[in-house]
């Protein structure tokens, strides 16, 4: 008759030195002043494809990595690449030189550390997330005439062709709106909002460890 064949499993290979450093370099860092011990840091895509960790590396003082991607948070389209920081391809394949370019230009890398910060603390602040919000529930109002109907047809139509949020208007990169888009119009400027209600002015961080 036919048998069962007998499955050996074998144990782990036991970790060499080498192996043990790099699991102590991938420990988790859930905290600010964690990051703070190294001079780059790393942000890539988590599960989903995202990840809600760039507000803290943003904040570490260290020069940041950061992995093209194709989602995000709110805030990243007011972050400018090789100003705020240094852009990798999706599959990080030249993150290598990434890495190589930031250390053989130290000061570049400690202004771009810099200027991240200072971003952080303007646009992550409690007072630019209130504007933001604001200038969010203003551009979604601005699309309905009557706000009892606004559920209906959020039910109806696709999100897609509802609203949108674009960057890139006359004054760059740091013009985002929201846009209806079977319209095109350009409803709010995020920026325009926020310098209006003057919530960015002299903003603090907000704590985020």
């Amino acid at each position: 008759g036919a048998g069962v064949g007998r499955h050996e499993t074998q144990p782990p290979p036991r970790p060499t030195s080498a192996h043990g450093r790099l699991l102590s370099r991938a420990a988790p860092l859930p905290c600010r002043a964690q990051t703070r011990r190294f001079r780059y840091v790393v942000h890539v895509e988590g599960v989903g494809g995202w990840a809600d960790r760039l507000k803290h590396l943003l904040l570490s003082h260290a020069a940041l990595i950061k992995q093209d991607s194709g989602v995000g948070e709110w805030f990243e389209p007011l972050l400018r690449a090789s100003e705020h920081y240094m852009p990798v391809a999706s599959d990080l394949s030249n993150i290598s030189e990434a890495v190589l370019w930031l250390r053989s230009h130290d000061a570049e890398a400690r202004r771009m550390a810099r200027a991240a910060s200072e971003a952080a603390g303007r646009f992550l602040s409690t007072a630019a997330l209130t504007a933001y919000m604001e200038a969010l529930t203003v551009g979604y109002a601005r699309l309905y005439r009557d706000a009892a109907t606004v559920p209906t047809l959020l039910a109806r139509l696709p999100e897609s062709e509802v609203v949108g949020f674009e960057c890139g208007g006359p004054a760059g990169a740091w013009d985002c709106s929201f846009v209806h888009r079977p319209s095109g119009e350009r409803v709010e400027s995020v920026l325009d909002a926020a310098n209006r209600s003057g919530a960015l002015q002299g903003a603090r961080p907000a704590g985020w460890c």
